[in-house]
């Protein structure tokens, strides 16, 4: 039980700004902390539901709106997410061999391209917050992307060859860990895809598809590219995830 505790402290330490108790960063809690993943994506979902209510009842415009729910993911999560997607952005535009592409991630220095993908992806999540605002139909769907994206990259995580025999997806990937991960994460995706059919057949089914099928592609990039998984790779398709989720919300709000 201690271990487990241990383990969801580390969690929320690493993937929240949340204050948690101190807890004892060794091998065993690192490996149990992914357990906890998609709890973090709960205390991000939590907050942008609340804005969201917040929003619709003070009447508050649609560009505030939207820029407070583009960056709502980014502070809570204290950034962890997308420093993984900017790192992978620069090393896939490298087009170096793995072993370089995998220097490239691991230095602390940012490159023009990681901060044009930084550009982009906050401009496309400020565009889309701002039509799913103004058709609202499938509100619900991107905040529960918060959840999603983490239970399937956590998924992947247990899942994917590791590319290196080091690291913290080396350790999260390892022994008891696995079985703890693939049936956290694994009912994490259970549930929250079940929910968006339940809440909108089609596009739940539209979503699912697509989610499913980004992480499939991930796995072929990351073999390829790589040579494996890395957690810097890990929070690239977890920003993926949670931008396919608000495509299809606007979307559907708009042909719905």
């Amino acid at each position: 039980m201690k271990t487990l505790w241990d383990g969801f402290c580390t969690a929320f330490s690493m993937y929240t700004i949340l204050p948690v108790p101190p807890a004892k960063w060794s091998r065993e809690s690192m490996r149990y902390a992914l357990c906890f993943f998609p709890l973090a994506g709960v205390a991000v979902m939590l907050p942008a539901l609340l804005w969201q209510y917040v929003a619709s009842r003070r009447g508050i415009s649609s560009g505030l709106f939207a820029a407070v729910a583009s960056l709502l993911p980014l502070i809570i999560s204290g950034g962890i997410h997308m420093d993984g997607f900017l790192d992978t952005v620069d090393a896939l535009s490298s087009h170096a061999p793995s072993d370089k592409k995998l220097e490239i991630m691991s230095d602390p220095h940012m490159g023009a391209f990681g901060v044009l993908g930084c550009a982009v992806y906050l401009l496309l999540s400020f565009g889309l917050w701002s039509q799913v605002y103004a058709t609202p139909r499938l509100m619900l769907f991107p905040t529960v992307g918060y959840v999603l994206s983490r239970s399937l990259s956590g998924w992947g995580v247990a899942h994917f060859p590791c590319a290196k025999t080091s690291g913290l997806v080396y350790f999260f990937s390892g022994g008891a860990s696995r079985r703890g991960v693939t049936l956290c994460c694994g009912a994490g995706v259970v549930l929250c895809l079940g929910y968006l059919l339940w809440l909108e057949p089609f596009w739940g089914a539209v979503n699912a598809c697509l989610c499913l099928g980004c992480a499939a592609v991930h796995k072929r990039m990351l073999l390829r590219e790589f040579g494996g998984n890395t957690g810097d790779l890990s929070g690239f398709l977890s920003q993926t995830i949670e931008l396919l989720t608000l495509l299809v919300a606007a979307i559907g709000g708009i042909l719905s």
